[in-house]
Order: C-alpha cells, then structure tokens, then sequence
C-alpha cells in the first residue's frame, strides 16, 4: 500500500471508523500544509470498495482494487479543479450527481471524492449539503480540503471532520532522507522553509535551489557591508522562483530572532553570517517593512493574471528604494 509514513496513523483510525456503526457516510479530511493527503483519500476509498479487504488493508487483486489502479472504477467519482485557474466544471458535477442520484439499483458501493472543497464554496448550497448529510445508499462522500476556515460555517457539526495536525519531526527527516541521501541538517532546514511539509521540502532540496539560495545569502552579505548603492535589481532580478522569494522572508524573520537572541528557533541556521549582518544593518521596523514588501508579492503571485516578471521588478526597486531611504537611519539605530 503506498502511504506516507506521517499518515499511516490517521488512515488505520479512518478505516477502524468506517468499521464501527457509528459511522458516517460523509468524512472531511483536512490539513493546513500539503501533507498527501489527497492519497490518503484514495486509499481510503479504495478499501471502502474493496472486495477481499484484510483488516484495514485492501488485497490489491480484487476487480474494484484492479480497476482503482486503472484509475477506471465505475464506482470511483473524483471533483476536482480544472487547473491552476482553479476553475469548477459544474457540468461535471452534475453529470457524476446524475449519474449517482439516479441509478435504479443502489447495491454496489460508490465514493464521491471532492478535492480541494474550498473551491466549491459557492455551490455547497442546503441542496448539496442534504446530499452529504444523508447520501444515498451505499453511496461515500471523502472531502479535502487545505483551507477548513473558508468552509467551517457551512459544514460545521454536519459531517466527521478529521483534522491532520503537522507531522511527526523525526518520521519526516527520516522519510527525506531516504528518498534524497541529503545529511540530516539540510533535510531539517528545508522542513523548517517548507512550513513543515515533507512533500514541499522534497521539492525545495533540489540542487538549483540551494544554489540559488547560496548565491543569494553570498550578494545579500556584499550588499549590505557596501557604503555605495544597494543595486539590488541587478542581483536579484532573475529570482522567479517564489520558493526562493519565502526563503528571503524566512531570512528576514531569522534576523528578527537574532536581534532578540531567540537563536533556538531559527530557521536557516546554516547561514548566521547572513541573519547577524541583517540584524546588525537592518533596524525592526526595517525588517518588518521588508517582510511586508515580499508577502505583498507573494500574494500578487498567486493571481494567475499578474505579470509575475513585472511584478517582481516592482517590488525589488520597492525593497532597494526603501532600504536606501532607511539605510542612515538604521545606521544610527544600530550603532
């Protein structure tokens, strides 16, 4: 069975729910970081269809498990986003409700997986949630979402909510290190930059990123011992990377923490001689200031019609324009 390790908790007390007759037909799973868990649903239905399962594991060989790895069981319904845009196919939804809702026979098991529900927002109207409530026969519903906050008011106290709190430490720097052969101290790093995400911090440990993220602590140091101009479009302007421009953040925020000496909880501890020379150019409210520009782009980022080169531009001369300004005074601030 293909699990990740920091799951395997919540799928057995999943299964041993579906077991009990306190069950519910209808389950929200949630996480707040990218935890797999849109694999854990899978899994989860596929027991549930299953037709030789072995305790809370399903045997693999049956016709519906056969199927289910074809990704072509009639039974197995998955909603989900068109793409980035993020765009719902409401035709779809409709089409699998149809197909679902108006079946003569009920005898066989169907599973209705909804992904990423927080994008379905505006169609969970009283009609839909009936359908969660009391489904029809035989019929499961398996919900995800990464945003419970967005959905809590329409669906709260109507079905089984199960929350996927951050996981394990250990587990996940192990299951890292298994599948890069990267040193314990970089895998820790990366979970710290990936807010805990063993998925993410797989993606960011790439050889390109680090180099990246080398190269950038090394211009940073250069350009904030000079008297001169900062000229940080210069160095800067090639960083499209957003995973690089979380990195600037996180640096920026560990500058912080030194200058309180809370030097425990600091991310990027393979880079001090960085965070000390942020801390002692950089005053608080210069560094909050500086954190402000770069989650504005961030957000900016995410909106699939912003010109994410412009938009870049914009906020390093930003950043450059008010570090300049503030440079004498943090300066005087400092010393």
């Amino acid at each position: 069975m293909k699990n990740y390790p920091w799951l395997k908790n919540t799928y057995s007390n999943i299964i041993n729910y579906y077991k009990s007759k306190y069950k519910k037909n209808t389950i929200l799973i949630s996480s707040t970081i990218d935890l797999g868990i849109n694999i854990l649903s899978y899994n989860i239905g596929k027991w549930i269809l299953c037709s030789n399962k072995k305790k809370i594991n399903y045997c693999n060989q049956c016709i519906n498990c056969i199927l289910m790895q074809q990704k072509n069981n009639p039974n197995y319904y998955k909603i989900t986003t068109n793409n980035k845009n993020k765009k719902i196919n409401k035709k779809e939804i409709n089409t699998i409700f149809n197909n679902i809702y108006n079946l003569i026979e009920n005898n066989y098991k169907k599973i209705v997986f909804i992904e990423e529900i927080e994008y379905f927002k505006k169609y969970i109207n009283n009609t839909f949630i009936d359908h969660l409530i009391k489904p029809q026969k035989n019929t499961y519903f398996i919900l995800n979402t990464n945003n419970l906050i967005n959905i809590k008011k329409q669906i709260n106290n109507k079905i089984t909510i199960w929350k996927i709190i951050n996981p394990n430490k250990k587990i996940c720097i192990d299951w890292i290190q298994k599948k890069t052969k990267i040193k314990k101290k970089k895998c820790s790093i990366a979970l710290k930059l990936s807010e805990k995400s063993p998925l993410k911090a797989l993606n960011i440990l790439n050889k390109k990123y680090w180099e990246n993220r080398k190269k950038l602590e090394i211009k940073l140091i250069k350009i904030l011992n000079k008297e001169n101009k900062l000229d940080l479009l210069t160095n800067l302007n090639n960083l499209e990377n957003i995973e690089i421009i979380k990195w600037i953040c996180a640096i920026l925020m560990d500058a912080i923490k030194w200058k309180y000496k809370a030097y425990d909880i600091i991310i990027n501890n393979d880079q001090y001689t960085l965070i000390k020379t942020l801390s002692k150019n950089l005053s608080i409210f210069s560094i909050y200031k500086s954190i402000k520009i770069w989650i504005k782009y961030i957000n900016l980022f995410e909106i699939n019609t912003v010109n994410k080169k412009s938009t870049l531009i914009t906020s390093i001369l930003n950043w450059e324009n008010f570090l300049l300004k503030n440079k004498k005074i943090n300066k005087y601030i400092n010393n």
